[in-house]
């Protein structure tokens, strides 16, 4: 029962492509698995051909049919890719994302006829129909998310049936729950790739990925339970898949293709990735001072190695609350310290977090504060707060990192009625 009700959701979604000949996306997935159509045929919907290209030795599409993400939809952009598959005698597989992944392989083969062309076309519709008729019940049977463990299974499949042009394309939201990336962990969404590809370097060698192309489809879209993602953290999901991948050897192509419509029907949970937005800072009480922190997965965080905010028009939303109160009253001003996580030498790490520091101030200027009302500095690991973010075996913990690297925001009103022990 499990493969059979697993081919039925693999292929549902296995038509979300990332190769195609154009056409329009419907872009909408049902509820009901019996309603939902494709517009997927031999000849991109029965109009146009697709044009010729030498379709890989194994395709395998890696389905997310769990909780927290937009049911498969049916673009036209997979349709030249199939076509081409079921026509030469790709090795097609899915594997259906939950908790436990499985592989479903499809047909070996498929008869096409090639003398007559209405037959021709003919048979190819039947062929994927075929496919996608296999799918349209499928449903998780397990809790959670383990998107690496499916690409594993994807990964093998195509090594074993022709590595040397296979291609694997994902369908799914990037927010696994569970297995090597877990996207629940707080500050998943602002890690380093590169910090987090260190410390799984052994987990991506495994992935044997070296001469596949992998296509990334639609990740960032959600559904509830899961809070909608900002426009900057689904392109942090991306870029975090797209780099891992790529360090693992891959050639990957993200391919942003909205998707929408209802969730899977399930009965199974997916961990949700928690969506925090900070409250504004909260004033200092008269003639005192509060300190208000933003780490690096607020939106006051900044792009890996970088001065730059990660979402500058989030950051912008928290600072104008700031300058707002700056500019509230007389004899306000503010310390904003920068901090770092344990990578790189001292000197660095004082740079660094001075210049995120002047980044911030650079923005309160524009919101028309005085620079004479902001100071700052950066102090790198040397401050009380610090988490040690190294890990056992050496290395840096990518995660405890986001905690390191904060901006702290000391507002400060010092009237000239104040005790002079306040402030």
């Amino acid at each position: 029962m499990r493969t059979a009700v697993r081919l039925m959701a693999v292929l549902l979604a296995l038509l979300v492509g990332s190769t195609g000949c154009g056409g329009g996306d419907d872009g909408k997935a049902t509820s009901a698995p019996s309603t939902t159509t494709s517009t997927t045929s031999g000849t991109n919907g029965g109009g146009q051909a697709c044009s010729p290209a030498k379709p890989p030795r194994a395709l395998v599409l890696v389905v997310g049919i769990h909780q927290n993400q937009p049911a498969p939809g049916v673009p036209d952009a997979l349709s030249c890719l199939l076509q081409g598959a079921v026509e030469n005698g790709t090795k097609l597989a899915v594997v259906a994302v939950d908790g436990s992944p499985v592989l479903v392989p499809m047909p070996s083969h498929f008869e096409i006829d090639t003398d007559n062309e209405a037959r021709r076309k003919d048979d190819i519709k039947r062929a994927l129909k075929t496919v996608v008729g296999s799918v349209r019940g499928a449903r998780a049977d397990s809790d959670g998310s383990d998107l690496f463990a499916g690409m594993k299974i994807a990964a093998d499949f195509v090594r074993v049936n022709g590595a040397a042009d296979g291609q694997i394309v994902v369908i799914d939201s990037g927010l696994s729950d569970t297995g090597v990336i877990d996207m629940t962990r707080s500050g998943m969404l602002a890690v380093d790739p590169a910090e987090l590809g260190d410390s799984i370097a052994a987990e991506l060698d495994g992935l044997h990925l070296k001469g596949i192309q992998v296509t990334l489809v639609g990740f960032g879209y959600t559904r509830p339970p899961q809070e909608p993602l900002t426009a900057g953290q689904s392109e942090a999901v991306s870029t975090l898949w797209t780099k891992l991948l790529t360090t693992a050897g891959a050639t990957v192509v993200p391919l942003p293709a909205p998707r929408t419509g209802n969730s899977p029907t399930t009965s199974f949970t997916t961990r949700p990735v928690k969506v925090v937005k900070p409250p504004p800072p909260p004033p200092p009480p008269p003639c005192a001072k509060t300190t208000v922190v933003y780490d690096d997965a607020s939106p006051v965080g900044f792009h890996p190695k970088s001065n730059e905010f990660r979402d500058r028009p989030a950051a912008l939303e928290v600072l104008r609350e700031v300058a707002g109160w700056l500019l509230g009253g007389p004899y306000r001003s503010v310390v904003v310290t920068g901090t770092t996580a344990g990578a790189d030498t001292v000197a660095r790490r004082v740079a660094r977090s001075k210049g995120r520091a002047e980044t911030v101030k650079k923005e309160l200027v524009l919101l028309q504060v005085d620079p004479s009302m902001i100071s700052t500095r950066g102090v790198g690991t040397d401050f009380p707060e610090y988490v040690d973010d190294q890990l056992p075996g050496g290395g840096l913990d990518p995660v405890l990192a986001v905690k390191n690297r904060t901006v702290r925001l000391t507002l400060i009103e010092t009237r000239p009625d104040c005790p002079k022990t306040g402030g």
